[in-house]
């Protein structure tokens, strides 16, 4: 505040000095970890009064949104690590392992458990997911979930105290490695904000005017984030499963926009089989050709990029199986009269890696098909460049230079595989 400190010498300078919120808050991390190590007590000491002012409302500002005490800080730091780890481990034990591979089994009675799971309530109204999940009778009877039920989400108000949840401070003072790791105000190095990862944050070039879908989605996805975490926050553990739940719903967002309706997953094991379900997400027949989208959030700047890598390895195996399958259906005589039928019904299989977080991520600057242009990584959203004859604003006249106006449309490529005619993104999301 040293310019604000001469300011205030200045006749002219008369009343408060007001700080933004964010910036108030990062101030305050900023002393907190200053505070911790006595060796800094000489910088603290050498600023000024405007300065040691602001230390001071700093240090309110922590302490009315913190634990009362070390011990309880610690606590809660623990538990949230705990049940973190549990959240995976319960997860990749019973969903992914077990519940998943009953449905690929055949067991279509843990269909709709499964899909609870990629239900948009998740991250619309949490409260209501989670008495989904409980009102199945599946769900209620394993013991592994039911540990971990009242763990997936963390309550802001923590006894009678309302906390601000932010990520742990490491001992270099910034964020913790783990960013699974939270704690209070007075043990935080940045505010816990999953929204930021979990929807659009962009808004430049983006088209908000009423029917443009894209404008649209931006919007909606504003409202939602608005309203969703206010009282319940998911544990960090849980965005990843968020993540692609969001994906999902926007997808299908745009898909309805343009009068595009993917397989259900009764059709889908008509044609193939259950042991398909969940390679990808969204199945979708297109003339004689079949496209296979698996719905992703690849390696933004807030998101891991060995996560996506990995992802990679693993889509190399799906797509050989869903190969096979297809190719063991058609080849094979004497046969069920469902498989007969499915012979020589797709002419062509397409795999589309989406990626709905707009970045220009290492994933998609790869070409964006492979050679036999059946592999394809793909933006949802493209910058479209155009150019435009600005006017005079008094005169209405044309003037002399051209602009380049940048506005972010569906990736034509994609409205092209879904054979859609590359239209204008109008329309209401509904």
């Amino acid at each position: 505040l040293s310019l604000i400190w001469r300011y205030s010498y200045c006749p002219v300078f008369q009343g408060a000095t007001s700080l933004p919120r964010d910036v108030f808050r990062n101030v305050a991390f900023q002393f907190a970890a200053l505070s911790e190590d006595s060796g800094n007590e000489v910088v603290s000491e050498s600023m000024s009064l405007l300065n040691h002012r602001l230390m001071e409302e700093c240090e309110k500002l922590s302490q009315n949104q913190s634990f009362r005490d070390a011990e309880q800080r610690y606590a809660f730091e623990q538990a949230i690590v705990e049940n973190g780890r549990r959240i995976d481990a319960v997860h990749k034990r019973v969903l992914k392992t077990d519940w998943i591979n009953q449905v690929r089994a055949g067991n279509l009675e843990y269909l709709e458990l499964c899909n609870l799971f990629r239900d948009s309530d998740s991250f619309t109204d949490p409260m209501r997911w989670l008495e989904k999940l409980q009102a199945n009778s599946l769900y209620a009877a394993n013991r592994q979930m039911q540990s971990i039920h009242h763990a997936l989400f963390i309550d802001r108000h923590q006894g009678n105290q309302t906390i601000l949840l932010c990520h742990k401070r490491g001992p270099d003072g910034l964020v913790h490695r783990d960013y699974s790791a939270l704690s209070d105000f007075a043990g935080g190095a940045r505010e816990y904000r999953p929204e930021l990862t979990l929807f659009p944050q962009y808004r430049n070039d983006v088209d908000f005017t009423p029917g443009n879908l894209v404008g649209e989605l931006i919007r909606e996805c504003d409202n939602i984030q608005e309203t969703a975490f206010k009282k319940w926050v998911p544990n960090p553990r849980l965005v990843p499963l968020l993540k692609g739940n969001v994906g999902e719903y926007l997808f299908d967002k745009v898909l309805k926009s343009y009068g595009v309706t993917p397989l259900s997953d009764q059709q889908v094991f008509e044609r193939l089989e259950p042991l398909v379900y969940e390679f990808f997400d969204r199945f979708i027949e297109v003339g004689n050709d079949l496209l296979c989208i698996d719905v992703k959030r690849w390696a933004t700047q807030l998101d891991d990029l060995t996560r996506a890598e990995e992802t990679l390895e693993k889509s190399n195996n799906k797509i050989r199986q869903i190969r096979n399958i297809t190719s063991q259906k058609a080849d094979t005589e004497g046969q069920k009269q469902l498989k007969a039928v499915l012979s020589g019904r797709y002419e062509r299989i397409r795999f589309v890696y989406l990626n709905v977080a707009y970045s220009q991520n290492p994933n998609n600057l790869m070409w964006q098909d492979n050679v036999d242009h059946t592999i394809h990584y793909l933006n949802l959203l493209q910058t479209d460049y155009q150019y435009y004859q600005p006017k005079n604003r008094e005169s209405g006249r044309a003037l002399e230079n051209s602009k380049l106006s940048m506005t972010l449309d569906i990736n034509p490529m994609l409205l092209n595989l879904l054979g859609v005619e590359k239209l204008p993104t109008k329309g209401k999301v509904s």
